[in-house]
């Protein structure tokens, strides 16, 4: 979406464009025609999601640290495996 927000403005130099809006425009000049609130509000967008995915990136990372070490133990299965060698039943 942010190309062709950028890419978009190019296309006002095209003869069609210069009917409409005048002989003066040109590439990201649009010439007597004005950008309505659809292409403002397109690039505004852009920065939103970009905004919210970071902010999704740093709560996920602030809830994983918030997690109780049961959850973040790598050694679920050693604990059972070594009272078993141990003469333990193996069983919790």
């Amino acid at each position: 979406m942010a190309i062709s927000c950028i890419v978009y403005p190019a296309g006002w130099d095209d003869p069609t464009v210069q009917v409409v809006c005048g002989l003066q425009a040109d590439k990201y000049d649009l010439g007597v025609c004005d950008v309505r609130w659809g292409y403002i509000l397109a690039i505004v967008l852009i920065f939103d999601a970009f905004i919210l995915s970071i902010l999704a990136f740093v709560l996920a990372a602030k809830q994983a640290n918030l997690m109780p070490e049961v959850y973040k133990s790598s050694d679920k299965g050693t604990k059972k495996h070594e009272k078993h060698q141990n003469g333990g039943s193996g069983i919790w």
